[in-house]
Order: structure tokens, then C-alpha cells, then sequence
């Protein structure tokens, strides 16, 4: 299985694989891989910058029919394993921060932006768009703590490779969603999860900065957390991470 379609230049990878999917059938586990994006998008509309053919900027089509549309935060798990699992190929101490990033010793060198179509309380069309930070080098000063595997590893990389690679591992794990196995998708997940069982501080919106223990991610892809004796549920797009 490849089914790779690469193109130089394009605003996004998701963008482009959801007007693909709007006009014609594009074969599951296609994936779209663009060497230019010149309007990277991430979560919480946030830009996601690259240098030209550098790093994999790319999006993965399925049609998750059997999967209802509570539960589409378990693409993201079953695609944060696939990332994690590549990565954790070449380097150490790679974790799942939540909800949508992949980190190393700290710093992020990977996101996931995933956009679903739904009919029927249920997941028709997801893309799944994954930016992975490979042979860069240098990084904008406004970008916090990102690293690439060449900062981890100072080897560089065949990005095509690479695709294939996490390609497989993908087809794997969704393999595990489509026979339900719910549980192991979390089993595996909390394994690598970033800051579990210790404390950190996070801003909500509108209700400012607090103090607590991360404990799980629900199935709803709710980050539970203990604090002052409570359990909180913070969703998707009202945490800062401080």
C-alpha cells in the first residue's frame, strides 16, 4: 500500500484532500503530500510553518463510516500512535501531548489537524493531516521549542521513506478502530502520553490559571485532571498549555 500523491506546491495538504474528496473517490489510505505549503494550518487555527521540502507535510484520507461521530477523537489517538511510533524509530523520550502533538525531550516535532465530514451522527470523510519536523535545521524565534530528527538524531532523512513507514503503522492502528478495540487504542496511548500522573499549570479560557495532576484522556478526548481534589474534564480548544 502507497498510494502517495505528491504535489510541489499548495495552500494545505487538508485543505487540497478535502476538496479532492469533494469531487471524486480517492482511494482510503491515500495519502496527500505537499512539498510547499504555503498556508499551513494547525490546531485552533494556528499557522503551521515549514521550509520547502524539509519536513512531511502531508494528509491521510479514510472514510471511518462505522465510527460515530462521539467517538472521532479516537482518530486522533489511533493517528498520534502511527506519529509516535515512527519517530520513536529514531529517537527517545517521545510523548503524546495533548491533544494533538507529538513531542521529544519536551519539545514538538509533530502535529495532527483532523477534519471530518459526518452524516448521520456518524464520520464519513476524516483527513487527517500530520506536519512531522524532519531536516530542518533553523526555526522561526517565535516558534517556542520545536525540534526536527536531525536536531535529535544530526542524520538526514528520505521523507518518502518516512510516509511509507508511518503509512503502515496508520492502516495498523486503524485497523485496531475498525475491530473495536477500543480499550487497547487506550492502553496504548496513556503508555505515552506527556505529563501523565504529574502536575502542570494550564490556562482555560475565561476562568484563568490552574494547578493539576494529568490523569487521562477520555474517550470523548476530554483531558481529565486532578485538582484541589476535584476531577476536571477540559475540552478540545479551551486549554493553553503555560
Amino acid at each position: 500500500m502507497s498510494n502517495i500523491i505528491y504535489i510541489d506546491k499548495a495552500d494545505s495538504s487538508n485543505t487540497l484532500a478535502l476538496e479532492l474528496t469533494s469531487k471524486e473517490h480517492v482511494p482510503e489510505f491515500s495519502i496527500i503530500w505537499v512539498g510547499h505549503q504555503t498556508r499551513g494550518r494547525g490546531q485552533s487555527n494556528k499557522k503551521w510553518l515549514s521550509h520547502r521540502n524539509k519536513n512531511i507535510t502531508m494528509t491521510a484520507i479514510i472514510y471511518p463510516s462505522f465510527l460515530t461521530a462521539e467517538r472521532w477523537f479516537y482518530l486522533s489517538k489511533m493517528s498520534a500512535l502511527a506519529t509516535h511510533k515512527l519517530i520513536s524509530s529514531f529517537c527517545n523520550k517521545v510523548y503524546i501531548k495533548w491533544p494533538n502533538d507529538i513531542y521529544v525531550n519536551h519539545k514538538k516535532i509533530s502535529g495532527i489537524l483532523i477534519e471530518n465530514r459526518i452524516q448521520q451522527q456518524h464520520i464519513t470523510t476524516s483527513v487527517i493531516g500530520v506536519g512531522i519536523n524532519v531536516n530542518q535545521q533553523r526555526f522561526p524565534k517565535n516558534i517556542p521549542n520545536p525540534t526536527s530528527l536531525f536536531t535529535e538524531t544530526h542524520r538526514k532523512y528520505d521523507l518518502k521513506s518516512l510516509i511509507i513507514q508511518w503509512q503502515q503503522y496508520f492502516i495498523d492502528y486503524y485497523q485496531w478502530l475498525k475491530e473495536g478495540k477500543f480499550r487497547h487504542i487506550d492502553e496504548h496511548y496513556h503508555q505515552h502520553l506527556y505529563m501523565k500522573n504529574q502536575t502542570v499549570q494550564l490556562k482555560v479560557k475565561n476562568k484563568g490559571v490552574f494547578t493539576g495532576k494529568i490523569m487521562e484522556v477520555t474517550p470523548m478526548g476530554q483531558l481529565k485532571i486532578e485538582s484541589n481534589e476535584m476531577v476536571r474534564l477540559l475540552h478540545v480548544g479551551e486549554v493553553e498549555w503555560m
